[in-house]
């Protein structure tokens, strides 16, 4: 095995060691911002186009089309403006919350590995992203269904999101490609430590301080990605993928606490137990995307895709809702990349997605609407200035601006007031890449 080959199987083997560290909780932002900022400029409509890294997430047979090793290092801000006027009272105070996160991406070319032509080709990609808190490795918020909150947004995305995926081409056959990977919720425990404080709310004497010890566990989940590319002809690709349902149920908790109090000089334990129901705090649907790519000139490329997700399955076994049931939603894409030199490319790209919230006529109050999403964005590719690093660099950069339209809820029962939501999000993300 040559240099190169060793170099390969070392990196790849360091990160298959951090796939299966023992992380916490996992989940993602990817289904609701996209991920790679070409693709994120492009409107997500990455299906049959998936030519980088990222294509781990939109579709992993993509990876047969990188030649090189691959590593990406980027960003993405979004900023939420979610209105909500009448009703039973405001959203969720404290949220959503501004979205931070960091990207790290590598993909490796696993023919540098052997030796000769090999019949089968194969390319191994891992992204992970971990929203930047700086206070949590995940947060949890489980309010009352009647409590009007954004279910999309906030917790739903403050997680870390890891995803991997491997292609395999055959030789004879180089129009087509397969690939398969997996995205995780892994489980983690948690506890709350012992601590001091002024006391339960119990009065018994002069003084008064508390104790308590928490437990909590999640349960393991692994979602398939599954893909498939066809290029009938050199200008011309068609895509398929497949990304399996995901969901975080968090067990039920038994904790157990002790308030002291001290009348007099007699010390008084005073056990106090706790039973806190299990609930379903996380949910990402089952989804279908089909996509189609042409190359019109080498500088001119358009992209279409359809996305299926399967909302229709959300449910929580602990809540026993949500009622009433939730709608399948079909997501049309559509991106265009032109570029302007050999160096630079502009991008832009347009989709919608209707809400799969139905009207809340009952008590429970899930807070969405529709989406209007126009992205733009751009890519250069230049040579190292300083002479540092000796492969070229390409810096991404990418814009999307979220239109939510307004929508009324109107509640069937009298004594429920009916109230209207609208907003808009703005998203910035941007990062290098380097192939070598």
């Amino acid at each position: 095995m040559n240099s190169k080959g060793q170099r390969c199987l070392a990196l790849l083997l360091g990160f298959l060691i951090l796939l299966f560290l023992p992380f916490k909780a996992r989940a993602d932002i990817f289904d609701m911002y996209g991920i790679g900022y070409r693709a994120m400029s492009m409107g997500n409509a990455y299906t049959a186009v998936a030519d980088d890294v990222y294509a781990v997430y939109y579709n992993p047979a993509g990876l047969a089309q990188l030649s090189e090793h691959e590593m990406s290092l980027g960003y993405i801000y979004s900023s939420p403006s979610l209105k909500m006027n009448g009703g039973p009272g405001p959203a969720q105070s404290r949220g959503p919350d501004n979205l931070r996160a960091p990207v790290i991406a590598m993909a490796f070319n696993l023919d540098e590995a052997f030796e000769g032509t090999l019949p089968v080709h194969s390319r191994f990609g891992l992204i992970v992203s971990s929203p930047d808190n700086f206070q949590s490795i995940y947060r949890i918020y489980d309010p009352d269904p009647s409590t009007p909150h954004w279910y999309r947004y906030g917790d739903y995305l403050d997680r870390i999101h890891l995803v991997a995926g491997l292609s395999l081409q055959p030789e004879r056959w180089k129009w087509i490609s397969f690939g398969a990977g997996i995205r995780f919720i892994i489980s983690g425990k948690s506890r709350m430590p012992a601590m001091a404080s002024e006391g339960l709310g119990i009065d018994l004497g002069r003084s008064r301080s508390s104790g308590a010890n928490f437990n909590e566990g999640v349960d393991t989940e692994i979602a398939p990605i599954i893909g498939a590319l066809l290029k009938p002809t050199s200008k011309l690709r068609l895509g398929y993928s497949f990304r399996g349902q995901l969901e975080l149920d968090v067990a039920p908790v038994y904790a157990q606490a002790v308030t002291h109090s001290v009348p007099g000089s007699n010390l008084i334990d005073i056990p106090i137990n706790l039973d806190i129901p299990g609930f379903n705090a996380y949910f990402v649907p089952q989804q279908h995307n089909f996509g189609v790519a042409y190359d019109w000139t080498p500088r001119l490329l358009t992209s279409l895709d359809v996305s299926w997700f399967k909302w229709s399955s959300y449910r929580n076994p602990y809540r026993g809702g949500p009622t009433p049931k939730w709608d399948d939603t079909v997501i049309p894409r559509v991106g265009v990349e032109y570029k302007l030199t050999d160096a630079l490319a502009l991008r832009a790209g347009y989709f919608y997605e209707p809400s799969p919230v139905p009207n809340q006529y009952a008590r429970s109050n899930y807070l969405d609407t529709d989406r209007h999403v126009f992205s733009w964005g751009l890519g250069y590719r230049f040579n190292d200035p300083l002479g540092v690093i000796k492969v070229p660099i390409t810096v991404d950069l990418a814009m999307q601006y979220w239109h939510l339209p307004s929508r009324t809820m109107d509640k069937s029962d009298p004594s429920l007031s009916d109230y209207t939501i609208k907003g808009n999000v703005i998203t910035v993300a941007g990062g290098i890449t380097l192939k070598f």
